[in-house]
């Protein structure tokens, strides 16, 4: 499933353009999109927090054109990759209005062979303190990080929860 996707998404603008899924109005040509983000994030990228560097393993999508079985996505206003806090975690936006709107739970992550497992430790983990009075050197971003060993994405069915196998 994810094998067509190998890079696909190469650049952070790239990545930022995927994020925007304006126009697409089917439930499966999102979902699509879904999985070349998949695909890119898990491969692709790091998040960065100083000089750390931690790869995502375990993603959950949510976008309120696609919800099924009760599932709620929080509603929002956001631009294409921003982070976001709930309860529940924290996630990478889609671009997000009143009509539209939806983001990616970072579920885990791993570094040096270290798992952070479950939403709520990834954000404590990548968000714990910062200076209150300037812009923190250390507050986490996405960077392109071309991971030597690739990993084929495992979809649950619908394709909401990715996790890397």
């Amino acid at each position: 499933m994810f094998e067509k996707f190998v890079n696909m998404i190469t650049t952070k603008e790239e990545l930022l353009s995927k994020l925007n899924l304006e126009g697409l109005t089917k439930r499966e040509d999102i979902e699509k999109e879904f999985s070349k983000i998949a695909y890119s994030l898990i491969n692709h990228f790091a998040i960065l927090k100083g000089n750390e560097e931690y790869r995502i393993v375990e993603l959950e999508f949510y976008h309120n054109q696609t919800d099924v079985g009760g599932l709620v996505t929080i509603k929002r206003t956001a631009k294409s990759g921003q982070w976001f806090f709930h309860s529940y975690g924290v996630e990478l936006t889609f671009a997000s209005n009143a009509d539209l709107y939806g983001g990616i739970l970072i579920r885990a992550i791993n570094k040096d062979g270290i798992f952070f497992n479950g939403p709520g430790r990834v954000a404590d983990k990548l968000f714990d303190v910062f200076d209150a009075f300037s812009t923190p050197e250390n507050f986490p971003k996405l960077i392109m990080r071309d991971w030597e060993n690739k990993i084929s994405p495992n979809a649950q069915v619908p394709i909401r929860r990715i996790i890397a196998a």
